[in-house]
């Protein structure tokens, strides 16, 4: 599947979910967690900076791999991911609707576990790689 094909799914989001920032993570292994969907969401809208979307793009058109977490209690409030309101782009990654990424931000909240600080450590070293806040 290209990126004109891609492109063509733009009109479909199933329930009009819309992430907050602490629903979704980059986490260890460049895997985008998403905490508190229901199972029967098919597709996500989410905010992100353009460079950052061509970097999470693998070799050989292997899209960005995401994990779907499903209950809410289970988040950690160690990672913020920021969203701004400009216009952008559409593309699906693995049966999610994804936005061009606009702004991620990683932060270190009170409370985080050992795991969770060296998760944040491997975002922010991305961040830092890429240029962003």
């Amino acid at each position: 599947m290209d990126k004109n094909d891609i492109l063509k799914e733009l009109n479909y989001i199933v329930d009009n979910k819309i992430l907050r920032p602490t629903d979704f993570w980059l986490s260890n292994r460049s895997a985008l967690v998403i905490y508190g969907i229901k199972e029967s969401v098919d597709y996500l809208i989410i905010n992100c900076r353009q460079n950052i979307f061509n970097n999470l793009i693998k070799r050989n058109n292997y899209i960005y791999r995401i994990e779907r977490k499903k209950k809410i209690t289970d988040l950690k409030p160690n990672v913020l991911l920021y969203e701004d309101n400009r216009p952008c782009k559409f593309t699906i990654i693995h049966g999610f609707k994804v936005e061009t990424i606009y702004s991620i931000m990683a932060k270190k909240l009170f409370y985080a576990s050992d795991k969770d600080l060296e998760q944040v450590d491997e975002i922010q070293q991305f961040l830092k790689k890429h240029s962003l806040p």
